[in-house]
C-alpha cells in the first residue's frame, strides 16, 4: 500500500499508517486497500491519524476555502460548510459577535460556544467588549492566513480537551513556510454593499396622518376634531408638520451603500532547516448604518526550525489592532434601526436655522432624540489589540518515542469609550443628575497555555500497532475589568468628549477575575492490520473555581471503527465501507459567574459603608458533564470520486450549574447555585463530497451537509425555568421553544384583536379587563433550526473558475419583539407604524387580517405569535468567479500568475414565510446565552448583500 505522508511540522517524526497489505492477501476476497492521501492531526496534542484510523467525527475546512472568505470572523467563514454546526450572525454591524452550535445546545444556562485553540492555544472567543454593542473576539484573526479548521464533535475527538468541550472544539492552524524558492503573494480587494434582506414598509408623513384621522374619526370624532387632535398647532399629536415635509430617517441614518477594502501581504519561504511565513494585511468594512465601521491591521510571522536530526522548534506570532464605531441596538432611542422607525416623517431634521430639531413629536418619551443628532455628535469607539505568541518544541528522544512541549500567550486589549452630550438623548437627563456622560473602559483579558506530551509508537509483527500520548496542561486566565464614567459636561462643547472633561465623577469600578486549569490526559490507540481500530481516552482536570472535595473531575472517552473493505472483497459496490462508533464524557464549566465561594457587594447601613453577601456559594459546585454517543458510516464510491459520512449522535448534559436551586427563605437566600439542570440533544448529520469530472480542460466538485437536530429539557429544579426573551424551560419541551400568547386573528364582528386563553384554544379575549386574562404558553415552534444543510458546487474550466455555496434552514421561528410597537393597534398613538395599518378593519373592510386602529387603544401590547414568523430559509452564501493567468500568459519574470475575481456575499435570500419582514438569521445581542437570544430580531443592523472585485498576484 502507497502511503503518502504531508509533513505538517519540520523534524516531526510521524506514524506511518498501517499497511493493511503488510501480510498476503488473497485477491479474490480482499478488496484493495486506497491510498491514503494524508495524515490528520487530530487536535493539537500531536496526535496523528490516517483515515483508516478514524474513529471519532470531525470536519475539516482548509485555507483553499478560507483564502476567499465571506467574513471577517473565521467563525462566519465557515459558515455552512461544517455538518452538525449552526454558524449565524448577530447583526450586519462590522465585527459583530456570532453564535456557534455544534450538535445542538450543550447548556441551558452556560456558555455554548466552542473551545477554540490557535497553533495550540485557547483564545478568547465571543463579545467580550463593554462598550461596543457587539463584538467578536475572533474577528481579531485574519481568516487569510490560517491554513485549516478543524471541527471536533464526538466524545472520542473532545474527551482529550476534558472539562471545557461539552460544546465542541475548534482547531485553528495557521499557514507555515514551505521549502524551495520563495513564493510572495499579494491580494487586493474592494467592494460595496446594501442590505441582504429587509422588506419594512413604513408609513410617509401623509400616510400616518391619514391613518391617526381615520382613526379618531372611528372612536366618534368628527373629521374636523380628528383633524385638530393630529395637527393642531399648540395641541395636535403632530403639530408643527407643515403639510409638505417628509423625512425619510432611515434614509438619513444609512449609507446608501457600504464600502469594504482588504489588502494581504505575505510571503513564504523555506529550506532543508528553516520555513518561514510572514504577512501584513489591512481590512476595512463599513455597515449600513452611519457611524458603523470597523478597521483592522494585522501582521503574523511563524517560523519552523530544524535544529537537527533531533529537536525542531516552532514560533508562531500574531499581533493585530481594530477600531471599531457603532451604535446601540436593543429598544434605544439611541439606536439609529429603532429610532428612525418609531420617529414620525413629519418632523423635519433641522430647525430653519440650521440647527437640530430637537422637539421630536408624535414618539412615545423620544422627544429630544433626533437620530440624525445623536449620529452626528455622539460616539461609540472601542479599539481592541491582540497579541497571540505560542512557541513549540519537538524532540525525538528515540525513534519512536518523541517529546512535545507547547507554550502560548494570548492577550486582549480593550480600549473603549463613550460619549453622550449634554444637550439631548441620553446625555441630557438632569434629574437623575446627567449633563452629558461620558464612559472609558479598559478591559485585558490574558490566557497562559503550557502543554507537554509523549507520543511513543510502536508495533508487533506489523500486524498490530499502537500510538501512546501522555502529557498536561496548564492553563491560566487572569481578567482585568477597569472602569470609570464622569458627567457635567459643556453645553455645545461636543469635541470635549472623554472622562477627563467630565467636572463630576459618575461611577467607577474595578475588579479582576483569575482561574487557574490543570489537566493531567493519557490517549491509546490500537489498530489490528488495518481491519479495525481501538482508542481509548482519559483526562483529569483540576478547576480552581470549585471547592476542595470538587475541584478534580474525569473525563474519558473510548472508541472503533472496522474497516470492512480491507476485510472482505466488496469493490464490486464500494471502494471503502468503515462503521465507527464512540462514546465519551466531557466537562463544561459553565460560566466563571459560576464559583463555590460566596461574593459580596457593596452596600451601606446609617450611612456607613459595608458589604453584603449576594450569594453564599456553594462547596459542592462541580462540572456540568456532557455525555457524548456516536455510531458513524463512511463510504467511497466510484473510484473514490463519491464520499459519503453518516453520523448519529446523542449527547445528554446533565448536573447543569444554575443560580436558581430552591432554598428555605428564611435564611435571607430564597434560591443558591448547583448542579440540577438536565437536557439532551439528538441528531443525524451526514456529508457529501464529489468530483463528477475532472480532466485536464474541465473540473466540477461538489460538497454538501446536512444536519438533523432536537434537544428537550429532561430534569428542572422547578416546574419551569423562565429564560431570557420569551422563552421558557420546561420538562419534555425544546429548551429554544417559545413561551408567547397565541395571537387568534381578528373578531370581524368589531375588529377587536383576538387572543386564545388556553393550551386547548377553545375560549378567546380581546385583552381588555372584562374579558379572561391572556396567558403565555408553549406554542410549539422554537427558535433554533432543526435542519441545516450546505452545497458548494465549483467549476473549473481551463482558466475560468465558478463557484457558489448555499445554505439552508429550516424547522424554525423568529420573533420581531419590537413589532408590538410599529405594527399595532394604536397603542403608542404617535409612533410611526407599518404601511399596512391602511388595510386595517374597518366597517367597509371587515374581512381584513389586521385589528381595527385605534388611537390611544387601551390594550396591553401582548407578545404573542402575531410578530412570530416562520424562519426558514434558502441563502445563496457566497458565488465568485474568477479567471486566472498563468505565466506563459503573462511573460513577465518573476510574475507566476495574476487571479482576478468578482465574488458575492449573501446574494439571495428566499424565505419560506412570504410575510417575514426581516432577516432569518437573527439573534440578540442584548442576552448572552445562545437560548435565550437566539431567534430575536433586536433592531440590529441587517446583514449585508456585497459586491466584491479583487485580483490576487503570486511572485
Amino acid at each position: 500500500m502507497n502511503v503518502k505522508l504531508r509533513v505538517l511540522s519540520a523534524g516531526a517524526i510521524f506514524f506511518l499508517g498501517i499497511a493493511a497489505n503488510a501480510q498476503k492477501k488473497k485477491a479474490d476476497t480482499v478488496t484493495k486497500t486506497n491510498d491514503i492521501e494524508e495524515v490528520v492531526v487530530l487536535g493539537t496534542y500531536g496526535i496523528k491519524e490516517t483515515q483508516e484510523q478514524k474513529v471519532g467525527s470531525y470536519s475539516l475546512v482548509t485555507s483553499k476555502t478560507l483564502e476567499k472568505p465571506n467574513a471577517l470572523s473565521v467563525d462566519m467563514a465557515i459558515a455552512g460548510q461544517v455538518s452538525g454546526t449552526v454558524i449565524t450572525a448577530n447583526s450586519g454591524q462590522p465585527g459583530s459577535n456570532a453564535k456557534v452550535l455544534i450538535r445542538g445546545v450543550s447548556s441551558l444556562t452556560g456558555d455554548n460556544q466552542p473551545l477554540y485553540i490557535v497553533d495550540g492555544v485557547p483564545v478568547l472567543v465571543g463579545d467580550q467588549a463593554g462598550v461596543a454593542t457587539t463584538s467578536n473576539a475572533l474577528a481579531m484573526i485574519d481568516p487569510t492566513d490560517i491554513e485549516s479548521v478543524e471541527v471536533l464533535k464526538d466524545g472520542a475527538t473532545t474527551s482529550i480537551y476534558g472539562s471545557r468541550a461539552a460544546a465542541g472544539v475548534i482547531i485553528i492552524k495557521t499557514k507555515s513556510g514551505r521549502g524551495g524558492k520563495g513564493k510572495l503573494t499579494m491580494m487586493a480587494e474592494y467592494g460595496f454593499g446594501t442590505p441582504a434582506f429587509e422588506r419594512y414598509k413604513f408609513q410617509t408623513a401623509q400616510e400616518q396622518v391619514d391613518a391617526l384621522i381615520k382613526g379618531y374619526m372611528a372612536l366618534g370624532q368628527s373629521q374636523a376634531a380628528a383633524t385638530s387632535t393630529v395637527l393642531s398647532p399648540s395641541t395636535g399629536l403632530l403639530r408643527g408638520w407643515d403639510g409638505v415635509s417628509n423625512t425619510d430617517w432611515e434614509d438619513a441614518t444609512r449609507r446608501s451603500a457600504t464600502s469594504s477594502s482588504k489588502y494581504n501581504l505575505n510571503y513564504s519561504f523555506g529550506n532543508e532547516k528553516i520555513k518561514g511565513y510572514a504577512s501584513i494585511g489591512n481590512t476595512e468594512q463599513d455597515g449600513i448604518i452611519r457611524d458603523a465601521s470597523y478597521k483592522r491591521a494585522n501582521a503574523s510571522i511563524k517560523i519552523d526550525a530544524k535544529i537537527n536530526d533531533k529537536i525542531s522548534i516552532v514560533s508562531s506570532n500574531m499581533i493585530s489592532r481594530a477600531t471599531q464605531f457603532g451604535p446601540l441596538d436593543y429598544g434605544y432611542f439611541a439606536n439609529p434601526i429603532l429610532s428612525a422607525r418609531f420617529t414620525p416623517s413629519t418632523n423635519a431634521i433641522y430647525n430653519a436655522d440650521g440647527s437640530y430639531n430637537l422637539s421630536i413629536n408624535g414618539g412615545t418619551g423620544n422627544a429630544g432624540f433626533n437620530p440624525v443628532a445623536i449620529q452626528n455628535v455622539n460616539l461609540r469607539k472601542s479599539v481592541f489589540t491582540k497579541i497571540l505568541s505560542s512557541f513549540g518544541l519537538n524532540y525525538n528522544i528515540l525513534k519512536n518515542l518523541r517529546f512535545s512541549s507547547n507554550l502560548g500567550i494570548d492577550y486582549n486589549y480593550y480600549d473603549e469609550n463613550e460619549y453622550r452630550n449634554p444637550d439631548f438623548g441620553d446625555g441630557n437627563n438632569p434629574a437623575a443628575g446627567i449633563t452629558g456622560l461620558a464612559i472609558q473602559s479598559n478591559y485585558t483579558y490574558t490566557t497562559v497555555n503550557w502543554s507537554n506530551f509523549f507520543n511513543y509508537d510502536f508495533k508487533i509483527n506489523d500486524d498490530h500497532k499502537f500510538t501512546a500520548t501522555a502529557g498536561s496542561e496548564a492553563t491560566i486566565k487572569i481578567s482585568k475589568y477597569p472602569y470609570q464614567a464622569s458627567t457635567g459636561f459643556k453645553s455645545q462643547h461636543y469635541e470635549q468628549n472623554n472622562v477627563s472633561w467630565g467636572t463630576t465623577p459618575f461611577a467607577t469600578q474595578s475588579y479582576t477575575e483569575r482561574y487557574h486549569l490543570i489537566g493531567y490526559i493519557g490517549r491509546l490507540s490500537y489498530a489490528f492490520k488495518d481491519y479495525f481500530n481501538l482508542m481509548g481516552s482519559f483526562r483529569r482536570d483540576g478547576y480552581s473555581h470549585f471547592g476542595a472535595d470538587r475541584k478534580y473531575g474525569n473525563f474519558w472517552a473510548t472508541g472503533a471503527n472496522i474497516n470492512l473493505h480491507n476485510i472482505v472483497d466488496i469493490s464490486t459496490v464500494f471502494d471503502n465501507l468503515k462503521i465507527r462508533g464512540s462514546y465519551g464524557e466531557v466537562g463544561n464549566i459553565g460560566n466563571q459567574n459560576y464559583k463555590d465561594r460566596a461574593t459580596l457587594g457593596q452596600s451601606s447601613y446609617q450611612l456607613l459603608g459595608g458589604y453584603t453577601i449576594n450569594n453564599p456559594g456553594n462547596p459542592n459546585l462541580q462540572w456540568e458533564v456532557s455525555r457524548k454517543s456516536n455510531i458513524g458510516l463512511d463510504l467511497a464510491f466510484a473510484n473514490n470520486t463519491l464520499k459519503v459520512s453518516f453520523d448519529i449522535y446523542k449527547n445528554l448534559v446533565s448536573e447543569q450549574l444554575t443560580n436558581d436551586i430552591p432554598n428555605a427563605p428564611s435564611t435571607g437566600f430564597g434560591t443558591l447555585t448547583g448542579n440540577s439542570l438536565k437536557h439532551e440533544s439528538k441528531g443525524f448529520e451526514s456529508s457529501l463530497t464529489y468530483d463528477p469530472i475532472k480532466n485536464d480542460n474541465f473540473s466540477w466538485s461538489i460538497n454538501g451537509n446536512y444536519s438533523y437536530n432536537r434537544s428537550k429539557v429532561l430534569n428542572l429544579t422547578g416546574p419551569y425555568l423562565d429564560a431570557d426573551y420569551f422563552k421558557r424551560f420546561g420538562v419534555g419541551h425544546d429548551p429554544s421553544e417559545w413561551f408567547l400568547a397565541n395571537y387568534a386573528g381578528v373578531d370581524h364582528t368589531n375588529g377587536d384583536a383576538l387572543w386564545y386563553t388556553n393550551s386547548s384554544q377553545t375560549t378567546l379575549s380581546n385583552g381588555t379587563a372584562t374579558a379572561p386574562t391572556i396567558s403565555r404558553d408553549y406554542v410549539g415552534k422554537k427558535s433554533i433550526p432543526t435542519h441545516t444543510a450546505g452545497l458548494t458546487n465549483s467549476f473549473s474550466y481551463k482558466k475560468l473558475t465558478i463557484s457558489f455555496l448555499a445554505t439552508y434552514a429550516g424547522d424554525f421561528s423568529v420573533y420581531d419583539i419590537w413589532g408590538r410597537y410599529y405594527d399595532a393597534d394604536g397603542q403608542d398613538v404617535g409612533i410611526r407604524q407599518v404601511a399596512d395599518v391602511a388595510n386595517a378593519w374597518s366597517p367597509d373592510n371587515v374581512n381584513a387580517t389586521r385589528p381595527q386602529y385605534r388611537p390611544g387603544n387601551s390594550v396591553a401590547k401582548t407578545h404573542s405569535t402575531r410578530y412570530l414568523y416562520k424562519g426558514d430559509y434558502i441563502k445563496l452564501k457566497s458565488a465568485e468567479v474568477g479567471f486566472r493567468l498563468n505565466k506563459d500568459d503573462l511573460k513577465i519574470k518573476d510574475l507566476n500568475s495574476i487571479y482576478l475575481y468578482v465574488r458575492g456575499i449573501n446574494l439571495l435570500t428566499f424565505a419560506f414565510d412570504k410575510n417575514l419582514p426581516f432577516d432569518p438569521e437573527s439573534n440578540s445581542n442584548t442576552v448572552p446565552s445562545y437560548v435565550g437570544g437566539s431567534g430575536v430580531y433586536d433592531q440590529t443592523q441587517p446583514l449585508l448583500r456585497q459586491i466584491m472585485f479583487g485580483a490576487v498576484i503570486d511572485f
